[in-house]
């Protein structure tokens, strides 16, 4: 009998027992579910017993018949099949204990009852899975044994494929040491990690290469050098796969721009967010060279990233830089493509500082990526100053949002800015007034009490929508 059939078999005695052995007791004894549970147990361990003598049996032959397999490792596997015949035993004693205790029908003594049955449960389960892998073992060294020449030539292949791999990913986690010098640490363990594969699988082979091939070679030898090999194999291409990923990572960076929100009020009342994603590949960090892609969604979100959020249309609320991985993306909402920008005095990739005729300074971008002028700002693009970029990096490093400042002392980013509310006039944001007459905002964002009832009429349809107290209705605008 096959694993899986003994877990069905005992599966489907539980199952019986819960179903016919619920038994009924006066008032104060032992609980009918903790009888059944102890039925149940003593059920399960005879059938137990029963599989762990044929399991046994079939493994005790196998091994017998293994005249090549070492002493000390037959005595082992004898000695695991003996500790569960133990552990079987010991699961016999822990029931009979809380048989003992149920006789006395007693319901403060289920807890002891039950915590036996548990033990019981734990020991008997411990020695099937003992068994089991004893017998699945001895199953693949016998065939290993019957099939010397195939194991061994494919262990031979394994070390040799691994001998000459040559790892893709390598070549370009070296120009991006020189791209990225931050990070060069990085990326070396992990070149390094690659090369301990490949030694650790030399040395291997080189131990183990004759004693493999001798006729009286060991059959679990052979089977663990072929198991060896191989996930070596598997490890350094995973690795190589990794490496190359991290490496990509460093040439992309991209923002997450806010440039809508809606509130939906139908059958039920949901919240929802619209992205551009804009995507910058650096192609030649040195060259400057480089190309961009965006696309646009719909997300359902939750309403603390909607309330949390609700003051930054027209900014980037994720980004991840160029020369960061993934996992390095950062949340803090500001102004998009301020990221971009370098120190005032310096340059970077995209672009740099020029004096105007009055001496004064402004960013501008290199002309692969004037694209980022237009794409984060349009046509309500104003020439960032120096001090604009002193101000926002001193707002990001304390961790706080910049929205800027007019010359009126208005906010210049950001929700409540003219300069957002122009470029996103057709949003449905901006469209609805910030939907101030929905349910959501007069209710105070109460979304466990909307009742889309409530704002049913006979003549309303579409998609959704909100009323105000008067019962005029406002706008709003389905997907």
């Amino acid at each position: 009998m096959d694993r899986q059939s003994l877990l069905y078999a005992s599966a489907g005695i539980a199952v019986l027992a819960l179903l016919t052995g619920v038994l009924t007791v006066s008032g104060g004894g032992l609980n009918p579910q903790t009888q059944a549970a102890l039925a149940t147990a003593g059920q399960l361990l005879n059938t137990s017993r029963a599989n762990y003598g044929e399991l046994s049996r079939e493994a005790r032959s196998l091994i017998d018949s293994m005249n090549g397999l070492p002493q000390p490792k037959r005595e082992q596997w004898l000695a695991r099949l003996d500790q569960s015949q133990k552990d079987l035993d010991s699961a016999a004693g822990e029931l009979d204990q809380a048989g003992e205790l149920a006789a006395q029908d007693d319901d403060e003594l289920r807890v002891e009852i039950e915590r036996r049955i548990g033990q019981a449960r734990q020991k008997r389960t411990q020695a099937l899975q003992g068994t089991s892998d004893i017998l699945e073992l001895a199953k693949t060294v016998s065939e290993v044994d019957k099939n010397r020449d195939r194991y061994i030539g494919e262990a031979r292949a394994s070390y040799r494929q691994l001998a000459a791999y040559r790892p893709a990913s390598i070549p370009g986690a070296q120009r991006a040491m020189i791209d990225w010098p931050e990070k060069k640490a990085d990326l070396g363990q992990a070149i390094q990690r690659m090369a301990d594969v490949k030694a650790r699988s030399a040395s291997l082979w080189k131990e183990r290469s004759r004693a493999i091939a001798a006729p009286n070679a060991d059959a679990l030898l052979i089977l663990e050098t072929h198991r060896n090999l191989q996930a070596d194999g598997l490890q350094l291409a995973r690795l190589d796969s990794q490496l190359g990923q991290r490496v990509g990572q460093l040439y992309l960076s991209w923002d997450r721009i806010l440039v809508d929100m809606d509130v939906r009020e139908g059958e039920t009342l949901t919240l929802h967010h619209k992205y551009k994603t804009v995507t910058v590949h650096i192609q030649d960090p040195q060259k400057k060279q480089g190309a961009h892609s965006e696309r646009e969604a719909w997300v359902q979100v939750s309403k603390a990233t909607f309330d949390a959020l609700e003051g930054k249309l027209g900014m980037s609320v994720a980004r991840k830089p160029a020369g960061k991985y993934e996992e390095e993306a950062e949340s803090l909402a500001q102004p998009a493509g301020y990221s971009y920008l370098a120190p005032p005095g310096q340059s970077n990739q995209y672009g740099q500082w020029r004096r105007d005729s009055h001496g004064g300074s402004f960013w501008v971008f290199y002309g692969q990526y004037m694209f980022m002028r237009s794409m984060f700002w349009g046509s309500a693009y104003q020439p960032i100053m120096p001090r604009d970029y002193t101000d926002y990096r001193r707002s990001y490093t304390s961790g706080r949002t910049y929205y800027g400042r007019t010359a009126a002392g208005q906010p210049r980013y950001g929700t409540n800015s003219q300069m957002t509310s122009s470029r996103y006039r057709s949003s449905r944001y901006v469209r609805s007034g910030g939907y101030r007459n929905s349910y959501y905002k007069r209710s105070g964002g109460n979304l466990r009490g909307y009742r889309s009832s409530r704002f049913r009429t006979a003549g309303a349809g579409g998609r959704g929508g909100s009323y105000g107290s008067r019962g005029r209705r406002s706008f709003f605008g389905g997907k």
